[in-house]
């Protein structure tokens, strides 16, 4: 067996530390913007890239924990307009994640494929994240009483039932292809 260069064992795993850290906040802020595009698209938000940003802590610069889409469903579900709440709802988890999902899938497929060792680690971490997202959504928060689920839920005067079924096969299907 060969020696182990402990300066390329530290130098991977503070590559991996960033890039996982990275994709980690790829793949939630595309979420949170992707709610916030779409609610500014419809007219129900007046800048698309004035998220909550939150408090400038270790925790959200860490874990983006405070970060929020900043939509206000109410002038949405005051207008009758419920089905366009739902879809700003779940453009998050649909469109953000969705994309990212499909795209990060891509680009690992390339960079696995031309040798770029560090592209593929990313795009795998990206996919990943996605992917846990679309767990994160369905089943663990379509039953809850608050947030992005619940208001699709309400916006379409829907059981939480629907939309396990109708999001979680394609979000299983995308957790098995994956």
């Amino acid at each position: 067996m060969g020696r182990t260069n402990i300066w390329a064992v530290v130098r991977f795993w503070f590559v991996f530390a960033v890039l996982l850290w990275v994709a980690h906040a790829a793949g939630y802020l595309v979420h949170e913007y992707a709610h916030s595009f779409l609610a500014w698209a419809l007219g129900y938000k007046a800048n698309p890239v004035a998220l909550d940003y939150g408090h400038l802590s270790m925790a959200n610069l860490v874990f983006l924990s405070d970060i929020d889409e900043n939509v206000d469903y109410g002038p949405v579900f005051a207008a009758d307009k419920g089905y366009l709440a739902s879809l700003i709802a779940v453009a998050g988890v649909l469109f953000g994640n969705g994309l990212c999902y499909l795209a990060s899938r891509k680009l690992y497929s390339f960079a696995k494929g031309s040798e770029r060792r560090t592209l593929a680690l990313f795009s795998f971490l990206l996919c990943l994240m996605n992917v846990g997202n679309f767990i994160s959504y369905v089943p663990v928060r379509t039953f809850t009483t608050h947030a992005d689920m619940f208001t699709a839920e309400r916006g379409l005067s829907i059981s939480p039932w629907w939309i396990a079924v109708l999001l979680g096969v394609p979000f299983a299907m995308a957790l098995w292809h994956f």
